[in-house]
Parts: structure tokens; C-alpha cells; sequence
């Protein structure tokens, strides 16, 4: 993986092999990485290239990977635990579990705080904010509602295949036949909200302090398969946890922008034509920026 300078074509540094799961630092001094599924978790530093390994127990499976905007913890979801590294100077000081696990596939994303203080972990259906500091379990965030499962298997023998259908058929009348949505996460920029989304269906935004819900966003995406067999409904948030953005990545509906802190509706737009590769949603919410194929397209917002 190699790090540029924006304007160059000429990498800063370069880090060998693939990286599965990787993050950049806030200030782009630090690299976490790992060079394969089970492989080492390496601390690179950008302006050396030197790096350091931060998990050494290759039989482990690594699904995130997170570093605090002050660069003091990196957060680690592997195999059988939710890692929190504390560096020093770029140095491994200690590490310790803060949540046990028996698949690394029940973890969705890890984020922390706009302070570094806490750190949110999500699995499908619930998110977990901690205090980093104190190493402590703080408020558990549930997410009620159930959807289609967004993968579709495809069976392979006659009888599965009916019973798959009449599952699918019965969940568009009935939860009992849904799952629980993976969950993805933000901060609001003061760090006092934490915003959990599912689906690209449901957001809601949470007090941080009290734990207490303090609103949701609901949108009308359908739950519509594409020719793979898979639901694409997706939410993007702003860096700064102010707006977002759900959209259908098969253009099967308008994408919706919204004011995360009111839950209002702040406009609908046709999606630009070709595969969507992700969006991004600019902080002042002036501009969304969509990924498609080789290129990168600014809409503004009215």
C-alpha cells in the first residue's frame, strides 16, 4: 500500500504487500495495517516507512482496524476479541481485550470519538460505546427493527430453494422472518451524540451521556434484490456526524439527504448513472461526492 501527498504522483511511502483492513491517521502520520486475513497488525509510520507490529498472534482473523484521532489507542476487532492497543511515541505501551467474541463476522465497523475517549463497536443489531481511558462498557445502543437479509444464498438443491422463497415471500408481511441488520456508526463533531445506521433504512442518534434515544430518521428504500440476489441499501454520514446520506447503490430510488441533529429531510436526488463505488457527504452539506467506476462526481445541494 503507498501513501501520496494530494497534487502527487509520487507515494510519500510505501508499505509491502496487501492490506485486508487497514486506517490512516487523522493527521496522516500512521498507517494501521495488516497483510493478510491472519496476518501480523502493523503501526506504520508515513514519514519513515519503518513500521512496528501491534497484534502478533498470526492464527488470528482481523476484521477492523481503528486509530483515535490523537493517535494515543488503536482498536483491533479480531477473531475472538475487541482489542484496545495504547501506544506511546508510536510504540506498543499495553494492550488489553475489551469484548470477547466467538466470530469476527459479527463485528460491522469500529469508530471512536472526535476526543479519542471512547470508542464505539458495532455488531448487528447493537453498538457498544466504551470509555477508553477506564477500559469500561459504558451503554449498550439497540437497534429494534429487522429487514430482508441483504445477501441472498443461492441454494442448491429444490427443497431449499422453495423454502428460501416462502421465507422471502413471508418477510415482506412479517418480522419473524427478517434479521437483524448490521450496523454502521458516527459521532456528532462535539462527541455528546452517537448515530447508529442499519439498512439504509433507519438512523437514530443517541445521547451520549444518558444513553437515552433522542431520535430517528426512517426512509422509504425499497427492499428490492438486483440480479445477484442482494438489497443495496446503504447510509453515508458526513466526518462530522452533521448529515447523511441513504441511497440505493442499484438506482431502484432517489437518494435522500438528511439534518442528522433535526431529522429533517433535506433533499432528494436522482443518483448518478454507473456502479457506485461509495459516496462521500461533504461537512457543511453543500456537496455530496459519488465514486462511480474511474470517476468521481460533485453534486452540490440545493
Amino acid at each position: 500500500v503507498s501513501i501520496f501527498e494530494p497534487g502527487s504522483s509520487s507515494p510519500l511511502c510505501t508499505f509491502k504487500g496487501e492490506t485486508y483492513c487497514n486506517a490512516l491517521s487523522k493527521d496522516g502520520r500512521y498507517l494501521i495495517y495488516n497483510s493478510d486475513p491472519h496476518g501480523k497488525v502493523f503501526l506504520g509510520q508515513v514519514d519513515t516507512g519503518q513500521y512496528v507490529p501491534l497484534v502478533e498472534q498470526e492464527e488470528e482473523e482481523i476484521a477492523y482496524v481503528e486509530i483515535s484521532p490523537d493517535n494515543k489507542y488503536v482498536a483491533v476487532g479480531a477473531v475472538d476479541a475487541l482489542k484496545l492497543i495504547t501506544l506511546e511515541e508510536g510504540r506498543v505501551k499495553q494492550s488489553s481485550d475489551l469484548e470477547t467474541m466467538t466470530c469476527p463476522h459479527h463485528q460491522t465497523s469500529l469508530c471512536f470519538s472526535p476526543d479519542g475517549t471512547r470508542l464505539l463497536f458495532m455488531r448487528p443489531g447493537e453498538a457498544f460505546l466504551y470509555d477508553v481511558e477506564q477500559g469500561a462498557k459504558i451503554h449498550t445502543f439497540t437497534e429494534p427493527s429487522r429487514f430482508l437479509t441483504a445477501d441472498e444464498e443461492r441454494e442448491e438443491d429444490m427443497v431449499s430453494g422453495v423454502l428460501h422463497q416462502t421465507t422471502e415471500v413471508a418477510g415482506r408481511f412479517t418480522d419473524s422472518f427478517k434479521e437483524t441488520p448490521r450496523l454502521s456508526g458516527a459521532f456528532s463533531a462535539a462527541g455528546n451524540h452517537v448515530i447508529t445506521m442499519a439498512a439504509g433504512k433507519v438512523l437514530r442518534v443517541w445521547d451520549a451521556k444518558s444513553g437515552a434515544m433522542l431520535h430517528a430518521i426512517e426512509t422509504e428504500l425499497p427492499e428490492k434484490r438486483n440480479a445477484e440476489g442482494c438489497i443495496n441499501n446503504l447510509w453515508k454520514c458526513s466526518e462530522n456526524g452533521a448529515w447523511a446520506f441513504a441511497y440505493n447503490a442499484d438506482h431502484f430510488a432517489e437518494g435522500t439527504l438528511w439534518e442528522v441533529g433535526t431529522g429533517r429531510l433535506v433533499q432528494r436526488m436522482l443518483l448518478p448513472e454507473g456502479t457506485i463505488e461509495d459516496v462521500a457527504v461533504a461537512d457543511n452539506g453543500t456537496a455530496l461526492y459519488f465514486h462511480v467506476e474511474k470517476d468521481i462526481h460533485v453534486v452540490p445541494v440545493r
